[in-house]
């Protein structure tokens, strides 16, 4: 099961629990590329500050992600 919430530009939380995670740690604090790490026995949080979040949104610019996938219209149908 995972859950993730993001309010507005401040920061964001996501949260996984699984089996397959396992039961240790018991509590180990991380931090990678800005963002917290916890992790709990069968379970992971991740805590990204609204640094982060407001770069990523400026970075953007409006532009589009996906600027390498082709429009429908360049497509050429194969036969």
């Amino acid at each position: 099961m995972f859950a993730y919430a993001k309010y507005g530009k401040r920061f964001a939380v996501y949260a996984e629990f699984s089996v397959e995670l396992g039961g240790r740690p018991f509590f180990e604090l991380n931090t990678c590329n800005g963002e917290t790490i916890v992790n709990i026995p069968y379970g992971q949080i991740i805590l990204t500050p609204g640094d982060i979040l407001r770069a990523e949104t400026e970075s953007h610019d409006g532009k589009e992600q996906d600027n390498d996938i082709p429009s429908p219209s360049a497509r050429v149908a194969e036969d």
